[in-house]
């Protein structure tokens, strides 16, 4: 069973992850050379497929073979000695399910497709090992067949967490059967005239031709069926249950966050109807590097993430696209800003970033921060002591100017200066008859560093 169960699709990994063939997530290249990721450059090919599950082959597996494993099991499973009932029936379900699975994995990449039954015998014709496709209602026909035979014999929930987190139950069952109506209902499958001309060697259309109502209301029944039955043994919605981290307490925005975050990142949760533990997911190729030098970058690589094009699909507070909003200035989405106290739930105060917001409301944004060398704060310290007074001459907004003050140890503290600026209040120290040392670098500080005593 732990076999039929391993070679189940492996959604996690990154090269046969749904959600690379798209544009949505976007991956680093050369760098990356992720199989899945090729599809969304336009690299598809009729003579090499990528995610090829028939053959099994550029990030796919042959999933004919678990499908035939499937039939061999459930053939000699009551050949088990001893095998207490329950297990059995249960073990029977969970391989009903799983063949069920596997065959409707095939039916939403290749439609019309070769449904085994049952194993062919080894002394099986020519002829007979010629399985043709099916058309797509009789395939689903057959996989929702092999569900409504899987359901009693599952348990509704798991009792054992500890050893069976993961194994197929009741809940999952009957999500998976509304999942499978709604897609046999769908355009695609139901009354698809743009395959029309996709015939079997009868002259018979793989995809049928008259829309069917019934197909949906079929899905209706399967999903509020599934929705209450799950209710019933304790699934529900994941929200973030209290608004404090220890002492702290949290805003309602950042609690609706925790949440929507929560519901993908934490293990179990209450809106998780099944779990597959063979397969997990690479997270740390999907986490962003951290911009602090002073923390270690080995095991974040940073491969993938949403392109700005993903970004800009928010809605503004008028309820339209950004790009659509009269009111939004759309061509100056990316000019520098900084944050402040309005922002301190999603970014620190104090951080120069390129918001893509609207009237505070957060949509995207990249955070740009200046870091002091490691020991400036100790240095700046020993000059203290021996009577120099620090003060820092910087072109930066106030903000950025006052935090890097603080983190460095300089109580005088002059912002938003041009060259010809920091060049004033050099000379005015020095009319003071003050010795002036200039510490800076690039063009806006050459004026300065010239007219102060030592540059």
């Amino acid at each position: 069973l732990f076999s039929l169960y391993s070679m189940m699709p492996r959604h996690g990994a990154n090269d046969q992850n749904g959600c690379m063939i798209s544009d949505e997530m976007w991956a680093v290249y050369p760098y990356n050379t992720n199989i899945a990721w090729n599809i969304a450059r336009g690299e598809q090919s009729v003579v090499a497929p990528i995610q090829d599950y028939w053959n099994g082959s550029n990030g796919g597996r042959r999933l004919f073979i678990p499908i035939r494993d499937c039939n061999t099991f459930l053939e000699n499973i009551e050949k088990v000695p001893d095998i207490e009932v329950h297990e059995l029936v249960r073990w029977i379900a969970e391989a009903k399910f799983i063949k069920a699975y596997l065959l409707f994995y095939m039916a939403e990449k290749y439609g019309p497709i070769p449904v085994m039954r049952e194993n062919l015998p080894i002394d099986a014709s020519v002829n007979e090992v010629k399985v043709r496709r099916e058309p797509v209602d009789e395939v689903f026909s057959y996989i929702i067949e092999l569900i409504d035979e899987a359901i009693p014999g599952l348990p509704d929930i798991i009792d054992n967490e500890a050893t069976e987190l993961g194994r197929i139950t009741k809940v999952a069952a009957m999500a998976m059967k509304a999942k499978i109506l709604v897609t046999a209902a769908s355009p695609l499958f139901n009354g698809n005239t743009d395959y029309a001309q996709f015939k079997n060697q009868d002259g018979k259309p793989y995809f049928n031709q008259e829309y069917s109502e019934e197909k949906w209301r079929l899905a209706a029944e399967a999903a509020k069926e599934a929705i209450e039955f799950a209710h019933t043994n304790g699934h529900k919605l994941y929200y973030k249950e209290t608004g404090k981290v220890g002492q702290v307490v949290l805003s309602d925005t950042t609690v609706i966050q925790l949440g929507i975050r929560g519901s993908v990142t934490e293990r179990w949760n209450s809106e998780l109807l099944w779990g597959d533990p063979n397969n997990t997911l690479a997270q740390v190729v999907y986490t962003p590097r951290s911009w602090d030098p002073a923390n270690s970058h080995y095991f974040l690589s940073g491969r993938y993430g949403p392109p700005i094009k993903m970004i800009e699909m928010f809605y503004s507070d008028n309820g339209v696209p950004i790009r659509e909003d009269r009111e939004w200035n759309y061509s100056e989405r990316f000019e520098l800003a900084v944050a402040d106290e309005t922002h301190r739930y999603n970014i620190k105060d104090g951080y120069t970033t390129v918001f893509v917001s609207k009237d505070q409301t957060l949509i995207g944004f990249i955070s740009l921060i200046d870091k002091i060398r490691p020991n400036v704060k100790e240095s700046i310290g020993e000059l203290i002591d021996l009577g120099v007074r620090p003060i820092l001459l910087t072109g930066d907004n106030r903000y950025t100017a006052a935090n890097i003050a603080k983190e460095a140890g300089i109580k005088y503290v002059l912002s938003e200066l041009l060259p010809e600026d920091k060049l004033k209040h050099v000379e005015s120290m020095k009319k003071s008859n003050k010795t002036v040392m200039m510490v800076g670098d690039g063009i806006n500080d050459a004026p300065a560093l010239a007219s102060a005593d030592v540059g």
